[in-house]
C-alpha cells in the first residue's frame, strides 16, 4: 500500500492543498488524512472514490499507478460555481 499513500501525498501537493484544507472536502479530518499518508490506515471504499474524483484520477492509477505523469497537469478538480453541480463529497 506504499504506492497509495505516495500517490495520496503528490496529489495533494501537486494540488497545493495542505491537509487540512483536503481534510473537510471528504468529511475526516485532518490527522484521518496525515494516517493515510503515513500508511498507518487506508481510505475506505467511499473516501478513494471522493479522491480519485477530486483529483481526476481513476482508482487503479491512485491504488497502483505512478502519479506523478500528472505533475504538469493541474489534478484538482476545483468546485463549481453552481451549488447544484458540485459533487456530493465537494
Amino acid at each position: 500500500m506504499d504506492d497509495i499513500k505516495n500517490n495520496l501525498i503528490k496529489l495533494r501537493e501537486g494540488s497545493g492543498l495542505t491537509q487540512e484544507a483536503l481534510a473537510p472536502k471528504l468529511n475526516v479530518s485532518r490527522s484521518t488524512i496525515a494516517k493515510w499518508e503515513s500508511g498507518k490506515g487506508t481510505p475506505n471504499i467511499e473516501n478513494l472514490n471522493a479522491l480519485s474524483a477530486l483529483f481526476i484520477v481513476s482508482l487503479d492509477t491512485l491504488l497502483n499507478g505512478d502519479v506523478s505523469v500528472y505533475e504538469d497537469t493541474p489534478v484538482y478538480a476545483a468546485p463549481t460555481e453552481k451549488e447544484d453541480e458540485r459533487p456530493s463529497w465537494a
